[in-house]
C-alpha cells in the first residue's frame, strides 16, 4: 500500500513541478508576446510615415507631368513628334531638349486610345503648356494630325497615387 501511496505522490509531484514549468514558460512567452506587439505597432507608425513620405515624394517627381488623351495610335508612331504636333495644335513650341520621358499608357477602355505621358523638364514648362491649352478650350485630334478623326483631344495635369489608381483633374 505504501509503495502505491509513493508511487501517487512522486507522480503528483510531477505534475505540479510540469505545472510550474508550464506556467514559467507560458508567463515568459506571454511577457515576448506584449513586447513583439509593442515592436509591430511602432514598425506599423514607421510604415504609415514612410507610405507618406513616398507619397509625398512620388507626387513632386509627376510635378512636371502631363498627360494628352485622344490622341490616336499609330502603328510605328513616334510619340515624341505627336506631341511636338499637338504643341502646334495649341500654340507652344516644343523642343526635344524640353522633354525628360515620353510614352503611351495603357488603358483599360478598347475604344480609347492610350494616352500620351511627357515629363517635360521644368514646372514653368509646363504650366505654359497648361496656359496655352487652356486658351485653345477645344483641341481636335484632327487638329493635331490631318489623317486623325475629329474626337476631342485633352490635356491633363497628372498627379501621383501610391495606390496606382491615377487621379486626374481636368483642365
Amino acid at each position: 500500500f505504501r509503495k502505491a501511496v509513493q508511487f501517487l505522490s512522486d507522480k503528483v509531484d510531477e505534475s505540479n513541478t510540469l505545472i510550474a514549468s508550464i506556467r514559467k514558460e507560458y508567463s515568459e512567452l506571454k511577457k515576448e508576446n506584449e513586447i513583439i506587439k509593442s515592436e509591430n505597432r511602432k514598425l506599423n507608425e514607421k510604415v504609415y510615415i514612410l507610405e507618406d513620405k513616398v507619397k509625398a515624394m512620388e507626387q513632386y517627381s509627376r510635378r512636371t507631368n502631363l498627360e494628352s488623351s485622344g490622341i490616336p495610335e499609330t502603328k510605328g508612331e513616334n510619340v515624341l513628334s505627336l506631341l511636338k504636333d499637338v504643341g502646334s495644335a495649341v500654340g507652344i513650341e516644343l523642343h526635344e531638349s524640353q522633354v525628360s520621358a515620353v510614352h503611351r499608357i495603357p488603358t483599360f477602355k478598347k475604344e480609347r486610345p492610350p494616352s500620351i505621358v511627357v515629363q517635360i523638364l521644368t514646372k514653368i514648362q509646363r504650366d505654359a503648356w497648361i496656359q496655352c491649352f487652356r486658351q485653345k478650350r477645344t483641341l481636335m485630334a484632327s487638329e493635331v494630325h490631318p489623317s486623325f478623326s475629329n474626337n476631342p483631344a485633352g490635356q491633363q495635369d497628372l498627379p501621383s497615387s501610391v495606390e496606382g489608381e491615377v487621379q486626374r483633374r481636368r483642365l
